[in-house]
């Protein structure tokens, strides 16, 4: 949960059960408080009684997480024309495009709340963070800089800055922006601090640290990291060991084999870690001399992730959200044919 956000009063009118179940994990990691009312009059007796942040006539959310992207847009309109928090609301708004995979949307409400005069720190990093994703990396910058100036302890910002630093190259100005951030106790900033640790370990990797790297993921474990995600994080500085130590590449290329196979193993049921795998033993088939092995298992974990997206959302044990599986197989499927081609190319002469 991003808990370093303030918590907002949410108000729903909807008549199916099922569906407010849905939402309150959805929002759920934006620490927004989800209060339903079946009909219109028990709502606006609520609305009466309670200070609420936002009033969702329509659950634009919902039809985004079905696809329904026209309707999902003409009820988050309809949300933030009777808002009495524009920023407020187009923030969330963005927040919903965002978790549905529709980022051109979710940057259209973004840029129009950071324009409103109470604009947050909040939504000019979550604006900076879809810049981010479309390489407007010196866009995001400023973004992030506005953000430090209204809040100079504002944790995500200080995350987002960081990287940016290490994705232009300035290392020790990263690992400067992360130390306030490292050194929160706040219970609030928990999972923002967890995101900070990885990207300590992405800068030392750049370094060529890689056994601090490691370190720092692997101690995060006592902090409550998923185990999983740890092990597939360490596969991945390998892997990037591998690329650099030629001289030792198959011995670092086997040990992020070995770390992949274990965080599949932890989490058969996670199709972002089983991703992951997918992609990793691909290059490690890349780097060693019998890669055909590889490339298969590459192919078996590829299989296995689509296996888990037939529905159109997805649940991972360890997050407080579903996500839509639509995006995530148009992501794995090119990848893995070109796995099949590998296999089909290679290995199948040797067998």
């Amino acid at each position: 949960m991003n808990m370093d956000l303030p918590e907002s009063q949410v108000l729903l009118v909807e008549d199916d059960p099922r569906l407010p179940e849905l939402l309150r994990a959805l929002l759920h990691d934006d620490n927004i408080k989800l209060t339903c009312a079946k009909e219109a009059v028990a709502a606006l007796k609520l609305a009466r009684e309670g200070h609420f942040d936002l009033i969702l006539l329509d659950l634009g959310l919902a039809h985004g997480m079905r696809y329904d992207y026209e309707a999902a847009q003409r009820c988050l309109d309809k949300a933030i024309r009777i808002a009495p928090k524009k920023a407020a609301a187009l923030t969330m708004a963005g927040t919903h495009c965002r978790n549905f995979g529709r980022y051109e949307m979710a940057r259209h409400y973004f840029e129009r709340a950071i324009d409103e005069s109470c604009a947050s720190p909040d939504s000019l990093v979550k604006l900076a963070e879809i810049y981010e994703r479309f390489r407007l990396l010196e866009e995001a910058s400023k973004l992030v800089d506005r953000a430090l100036q209204m809040d100079s302890g504002c944790v995500l910002a200080l995350l987002v800055r960081a990287r940016l630093d290490r994705l232009a190259g300035r290392l020790d100005q990263a690992e400067s922006a992360l130390r306030p951030l490292l050194g929160q106790t706040d219970p609030n900033s928990w999972s923002t601090r967890i995101r900070g640790w990885y990207e300590l370990a992405a800068i030392l990797d750049r370094r060529g640290r890689y056994d601090e790297a490691i370190q720092a993921v692997l101690d995060r474990r006592r902090e409550g990291l998923h185990e999983a995600d740890a092990d597939s994080h360490v596969a991945q500085i390998y892997l990037d060991r591998a690329k650099k130590d030629l001289a030792n590449r198959e011995k670092w290329a086997q040990q992020a084999a070995f770390y992949f196979d274990k965080a599949a193993a932890l989490a058969p049921g996670d199709p972002f870690i089983l991703e992951n795998a997918m992609d990793g033993f691909n290059r490690v088939g890349d780097y060693s001399e019998k890669g055909c092995p590889h490339y298969e298992k590459a192919v078996g974990f590829g299989e296995a992730a689509l296996a888990l997206l037939q529905s159109s959302t997805v649940s991972v044990e360890g997050h407080v959200r579903s996500y839509p599986t639509q995006p995530i197989k148009e992501g794995i499927e090119p990848r893995l044919k070109r796995i099949r081609r590998k296999v089909e190319a290679w290995c199948r002469k040797t067998s």
